[in-house]
């Protein structure tokens, strides 16, 4: 594989699933939109809530 990707100058012999990268893009949008750091915070928060 790496012999082909080598001659072929890096270019995979299949195409990625789009509609995966598609699908990918809203629950992307929601992450930035409630910015990373809060988004952190909410998961450490849920964390020790869960721990109690």
């Amino acid at each position: 594989m790496y012999e082909y990707l080598i001659k072929k100058n890096y270019q995979y012999p299949s195409n990625p699933s789009l509609s995966h990268i598609f699908l990918l893009d809203y629950p992307l949008y929601e992450i930035l939109k409630e910015e990373l750091e809060n988004r952190f915070k909410r998961h450490e928060d849920m964390d020790e809530l869960a721990m109690n």
